[in-house]
Formats: C-alpha cells, sequence, structure tokens
C-alpha cells in the first residue's frame, strides 16, 4: 500500500522549490488523496493550483467532481458541476460517466439515470464504459428492464459488451426468466465470444435447479465444455447432480467413469452428491463403497456424508445394523461441519438427521459446549 504521507511531503517540498509543476501533477496528487479517503485534501490541492498561476481546466474539475463522489459528497460534485457552467467549462464523457459510476456504485438509480439523461440532453455522447457502467448497476440491483434497454443501445451505437456486462447481465436474468428463456442465455457468450465466469455458471446452475430442469442444467454444462480446469470440478458435479437429483443411476456411474478418464479426481461433493443419491435410494452396498472410495483417497467425510449414511438406515429400519457403519466412517469423534457445494442442498434439500443438526447446534444447548458426532447420533436415535 502507498505511504500517502510521502505524498505530502512530496508536496511540500515541491512548494519550497518553487516548483510550478503542471495540471496533470496535481490530478495525479487529488486522484492519490481521493483514493486514500481525504477529499478535504484533494480541495486544497485544487485551490492551490491557482496560487501557483495554474487555471483549473475540464480536467481538473472532473478529477475532483469524481473524488467528492467517490467518497460519497455528492452534493459537493453537484456544486463543482454548476461551478464549471458558470466559469464557462463544459463537462464531459468522462465527467459524466465516472459520476454514472459511483452513482451506480451506491446504488442511486434514479440520479444515474439522470445523469445519463442530462448527457444525451447536452449532446454529450455516452461511451463504451457508459453504457457498462449502468449495465452493471442495473444487473446488481436486479433491474432487468433498465438493463436491457441500456445493453440495447449501447449495441445499436456499435460499443460491443465486455465479459463483465455478460456475465452479470446473465446473472441478473436467470433469477427472472422461464426454465426455456434460461436455456437460451448461453447463447449470448456464443454470439459475442465471451467465456462464462464461475460465478454465472453457478446463477445459472441454481435457477435450473429450483425450476427442476435437471435435463436442461446436464446440457448446459456440457454446452460449456466439461474439459474446462479453471472451474475444478464444478462442471463434471452439476453433470452428475443432474443425474443424480433424477436417481438416473446408470448415468450417474458412468458420468462419473467419464470424470475420472477425463482426468479429473472426484472431491467431497463429487462423492456427496452420489451419497446423497444413493441413501435416497437405500443402496447400501453403493453407499459403503463410496465412503471407501472416500478413505482410498484420503477425502475426509462431513456432515453430509454422516448424514446420508444415518438417514439411509434409519428410513430402512436399519438401526441395529448403523452402527458398524458408523464405525466405518471413523468419526464419532470428531465435530460436525459442512464442506460440502450448497448446489447440492438445492438439489436435495436438507436430510432429516442434518436438519436435527442444524436445529439442535442453533439451539442453548447445542451453543453450550462443542457437540461430536457422537452425541448427536444417539440423541437423534432416542428422538426417533
Amino acid at each position: 500500500m502507498l505511504d500517502y504521507r510521502f505524498l505530502f511531503i512530496f508536496y511540500w517540498w515541491m512548494k519550497q522549490e518553487g516548483y510550478r509543476g503542471r495540471e496533470e501533477h496535481f490530478v495525479r496528487f487529488m486522484n492519490m488523496v481521493g483514493m486514500a479517503k481525504m477529499p478535504d485534501i484533494a480541495q486544497q490541492i485544487f485551490d492551490e493550483m491557482e496560487n501557483v498561476g495554474l487555471k483549473p481546466t475540464a480536467t481538473t474539475f472532473t478529477c475532483l467532481i469524481h473524488v467528492y463522489a467517490e467518497n460519497h459528497a455528492y452534493e459537493k460534485s453537484q456544486d463543482l458541476l454548476e461551478k464549471m457552467s458558470t466559469l464557462g467549462l463544459k463537462p464531459n464523457v468522462v465527467t459524466y460517466s465516472g459520476l454514472i459510476h459511483f452513482y451506480g456504485r451506491d446504488g442511486c438509480y434514479d440520479e444515474m439515470a439522470r445523469m445519463f439523461n442530462i448527457m444525451r440532453t447536452i449532446g454529450c455522447s455516452p461511451n463504451a464504459y457508459t453504457y457498462r457502467s449502468l449495465i452493471r448497476a442495473y444487473a446488481h440491483a436486479g433491474l432487468i428492464a433498465r438493463m436491457e434497454k441500456a445493453f440495447e443501445e449501447m449495441i445499436s451505437e456499435g460499443w460491443p459488451p465486455d465479459s463483465s456486462c455478460i456475465n452479470l447481465m446473465v446473472q441478473a436474468k436467470a433469477v427472472t426468466v422461464s426454465l426455456t428463456e434460461l436455456g437460451n442465455l448461453y447463447e449470448l457468450f456464443k454470439k459475442y465470444r465471451i467465456l462464462i465466469r464461475e460465478p454465472t455458471i453457478r446463477a445459472m446452475a441454481i435457477a435450473f435447479i429450483r425450476a427442476s430442469g435437471f435435463y436442461q442444467l446436464g446440457q448446459f454444462v456440457r454446452q460449456v465444455g466439461l474439459r474446462r480446469p479453471n472451474v475444478g470440478n464444478l462442471l463434471w458435479n452439476l453433470l452428475l447432480l443432474s443425474y443424480a437429483s433424477n436417481f438416473s443411476m446408470k448415468n450417474l456411474q458412468r458420468e462419473f467413469q467419464n470424470m475420472k478418464e477425463a482426468g479429473f479426481e472426484p472431491d467431497l461433493t463429487t462423492f456427496n452428491i452420489r451419497a446423497m443419491a444413493f441413501s435416497r435410494m437405500q443402496m447400501f452396498w453403493d453407499l459403503h463403497v463410496t465412503v471407501l472410495h472416500m478413505q482410498s483417497m484420503s477425502v475426509m467425510p462431513d456432515l453430509i456424508t454422516y448424514g446420508a449414511v444415518v438417514d439411509a438406515y434409519v428410513a430402512g429400519n436399519l438401526q441395529p445394523k448403523l452402527s458398524n457403519a458408523l464405525k466405518e466412517m471413523q468419526m464419532f469423534q470428531s465435530f460436525p461441519e459442512v464442506r460440502t457445494d450448497e448446489m447440492v442442498f438445492e438439489a436435495f434439500g436438507l436430510g432429516d438427521f442434518h436438519k436435527y443438526c442444524t436445529k439442535f447446534l442453533s439451539s442453548e444447548e447445542g451453543n453450550a459446549s462443542p457437540t461430536s458426532y457422537r452425541t448427536l447420533t444417539m440423541a437423534y436415535l432416542d428422538m426417533k
């Protein structure tokens, strides 16, 4: 991090030497102290320009306007805009675009729109940064109609969308569109040759899951490309989840093998997707083999794995055999934790044992002292 005290020492030295700097030096200082959350110092630097024989220009005013806006002092920014007019200086696209960015950052969407309309009224044409700032802000706010209007206008003006715009747009739209429209959203990435990012993959996956579109989820991850290493096991896990949620066990087993053959090592979420499916289907042998496989790969189980075993045996009225199955996991003395991707819960919901643990651990009794799996299991089975 920069030591901003050095900037003031340097500025003092510049004055002592009688150095008559150029405008860009003052602008640089103002930007730096603005980033340091010191708008008052930026104002002093601005005022000092006249003392050294420099007349502030639109560039200098723009810098100070942005410094105040960055520090949420919008009234000061507006006062400076009016002062520019009285001096015959015209705000430019940089001036307005910066204000639009900061208004959007702070959720002031009406003010942001007002700035944009002023630009158009005075003939100051928005640039790519202006439109992207609008789109990002509206996407974060979930203002879909405004976001789409800004996007369409940007394209019609000949400004290309960037990766951030497309990803944020799709994340925002995934929450609201129908299952059919959701399946078409990926076309935007293909059209503009933009790489879909992990948060967008997750947003779309959760939307598919909540709409019970498990088949469409499988199609989506295949479109994205299962061999993308930059998202780890996410795409493979989603593909497995699309089959596990429909209890398509043969396809689940086949794609699990394909995952390994493609060079992707199963992680905790991979195993728990399978464990949850085996548990619900009461496939005890497969559940047993999953636990052994995890041990062979040094993948530590969590509450989801443990709960899958408990729920399967309780639902199958096999409590007498449950003790041996749990001993095999070697978790009795451990403390419960969840390390599984939350999308598994979106698809399967919480198991009965998981629900019980969540309720117990949030209670006064559960908060009193650390609770082991053994204690939780005994209390849960006593309740049954």
